[in-house]
């Protein structure tokens, strides 16, 4: 019977240099020798960082991101394209089995809406 899977959530900071990227990849090879790993990355810098480079203004209630129209293709850009790519990458480098999957793949990532805040 296979064991159920580990969570770990990596700020976008953990991935940002090769450095940090290489202690990330052999802290999750460690984690990964004991059973099935599932890792979920962040990116708020990098983010914020193609933001300004489209022009866009970053928006934020509360301290979490508004991710508006405006905002979205950058998202998706940093998150989907530039993190999950360097981090899956690297991983596989290093011989792990790794996949990237997005949040639209087979929905998995499945939201609503949030009220707006007034």
């Amino acid at each position: 019977m296979t064991s159920a899977p580990v969570v770990i959530k990596l700020g976008g900071e953990l991935v940002e240099t090769p450095e940090r990227l290489a202690a990330v990849g052999e802290a999750l090879a460690g984690l990964a020798a004991t059973g099935p790993l599932v890792v979920v990355h962040g990116g708020g810098r990098e983010i914020d960082i193609e933001l300004a480079r489209r022009g866009v203004a970053r928006q934020a209630v509360d301290g979490l991101r508004i991710t508006d129209p405006d905002s979205l293709a950058a998202v998706i850009s940093v998150l989907a394209g530039t993190i999950n790519t360097r981090l899956v990458a690297h991983l596989v480098t290093i011989g792990l089995p790794a996949v990237g999957v997005t949040g639209v793949d087979a929905a998995v990532g499945r939201s609503s809406r949030a009220a707006a805040h007034v």
